[in-house]
């Protein structure tokens, strides 16, 4: 008659020992997803500003190529900027593209920041004249990102007309 009534149920040990097992392997599957969790957040976030970097060059060549079609062919280079019309201009500065409304030299104040110091660092703009013969003209960003060298690379289709 025992050996029937222990069939039925389970005793207060056995669901202690159950339920204390089950604890003990959720919290170790728990801690190793919120781990992989961390880690995949941390990826996101670094395609996130990597993204932003990427988009930030685009809108340049955008910009650079509007103002060639425009006929804004006498750009004014120097080192980290480049004036590319009569309100037009970017820079790089304190680690950030900047762009210019209205006519402003390079060392002038007043210049609009593009971006977050905190998601990249743009540390070098450079606009050239490739010496191959194919005479294009290549724009160029470099930057980091999380502490790793990012670069971005355009090429224009034809010649690039700087005034010295």
């Amino acid at each position: 008659m025992l050996a029937r009534q222990r069939a039925h149920g389970f005793t207060l040990l056995e669901l202690l020992l159950v339920s204390g097992l089950s604890g003990i392997i959720l919290t170790t599957w728990i801690g190793s997803l919120s781990q992989q969790l961390v880690a995949l957040d941390k990826r996101l976030q670094t395609a996130r500003k990597t993204q932003q970097f990427n988009q930030l060059g685009f809108w340049l060549s955008h910009e650079l190529e509007r103002a060639r079609d425009n006929g804004d062919y006498a750009w004014l280079w120097a080192e980290n900027c480049l004036i590319y019309g009569e309100s037009s201009g970017v820079r790089v500065q304190n680690g950030l593209l900047q762009w210019r409304g209205g006519p402003r030299l390079c060392t002038d104040s007043g210049w609009v920041s593009l971006g977050d110091p905190e998601d990249y660092q743009i540390t070098h703009l450079s606009v050239t004249h490739a010496p191959s013969s194919d005479g294009n003209g290549y724009l160029q960003l470099s930057g980091i990102i999380e502490g790793e060298p990012v670069t971005w690379e355009y090429r224009f289709n034809g010649k690039l007309y700087f005034t010295p």
